[in-house]
């Protein structure tokens, strides 16, 4: 099958997570003792929300406070995890022909968009020290 067009959208979710970490003081440097494990679940290295160790910037833009950017397949899908020193991502990838918009209304929907294609979900690897 073939793979569909890079997203080069900035304003994409995956663009934002990954500016968010690029910017987050747990990408930046060396990891402090507390963050040194692998951040390999959703909510941070102590599964909390919490990473106690951080220390992030309070404002960013397309510019500040950035390390660096990498153009990604699709739209953010997970939280982003961080082993060692790669940060590992989940993108969905709409494949195929539009099909008739189904709605979600169940308890606990987190967006409500109408779902109209099929996806095919990528893991992407990147190097922390430089996006690549």
């Amino acid at each position: 099958m073939p793979r569909p067009p890079r997203n080069s959208t900035p304003k994409s979710v995956l663009s934002g997570l990954l500016l968010v970490l690029a910017s987050a003081g747990t990408l930046a440097g060396d990891p402090a003792p507390a963050a040194a494990g692998p951040w390999s679940h959703w909510r941070g290295p102590l599964a909390t929300g919490v990473a106690p160790a951080a220390n992030p910037p309070s404002e960013w833009s397309e510019t500040k406070n950035v390390r660096w950017k990498s153009s990604l397949r699709g739209r953010g899908h997970s939280s982003p995890i961080v082993v060692g020193d790669r940060v590992v991502l989940m993108s969905a990838t709409p494949v195929g022909e539009a099909q008739k918009p189904v709605f979600d209304s169940a308890p606990g929907v987190h967006d409500s968009v109408p779902v109209t294609h099929r996806h095919r979900y990528e893991v992407t690897a990147l190097a922390r020290a430089d996006g690549r």
